[in-house]
């Protein structure tokens, strides 16, 4: 029987709960299904280059932005780094706004308390993939939105959390 490395099996371990997320089905939230597909794939696809090099802080902002600029259909996405106590130490987000980007660090956006935020909650509790229903983001982008969230786990615990929010319709005006 061959032997692995630690690296070679921390790397495969991601690949596998990276590819269990990927299997998970879609959960319906409203929203056009084959643009949440989209979604999911190029999301899963950030979260495995993320799981897959070194998540560093400073390079979040730029490194989603690129993200965006490359699916100019989604909204905003944010990177959620949890220290060890399981709360967010740092959150850029990019969205859109006119017709460029803005960004802003959730963590510090005054009244967003983002480790009471449900996206992150459902993450962190769930440790899969799934679409957020739909809710209003006050204080991050400030539309009605739904959320694709995944995960990243490592040895069984959620050390980041990655999104992508695509707009929807206030669900009392449907």
């Amino acid at each position: 029987m061959k032997k692995h490395s630690p690296q070679h099996t921390r790397f495969s371990n991601r690949r596998l709960v990276l590819a269990a997320l990927c299997a998970l089905p879609l959960a319906g939230c409203g929203g056009d299904d084959s643009e949440q597909e989209v979604v999911e794939k190029a999301l899963d696809a950030f979260a495995m280059d993320l799981a897959t090099t070194p998540i560093k802080p400073a390079e979040l902002p730029a490194r989603i932005r690129a993200y965006l600029t490359n699916n100019p259909s989604f909204f905003g996405s944010t990177v959620t780094v949890l220290a060890t106590n399981q709360k967010a130490s740092t959150s850029p987000y990019v969205f859109k706004r006119g017709s460029g980007y803005a960004d802003k660090d959730l963590v510090v956006e005054p009244g967003y308390d983002i480790d009471n935020q449900a996206w992150l909650v459902q993450a962190r509790n769930s440790k899969s993939s799934s679409w957020t229903a739909p809710y209003f983001d006050a204080g991050g982008g400030d539309i009605w939105m739904i959320s694709r969230i995944v995960p990243l786990v490592r040895d069984g615990v959620v050390y980041a959390v990655v999104t992508t929010d695509l707009p929807t319709k206030d669900p009392s005006t449907r």
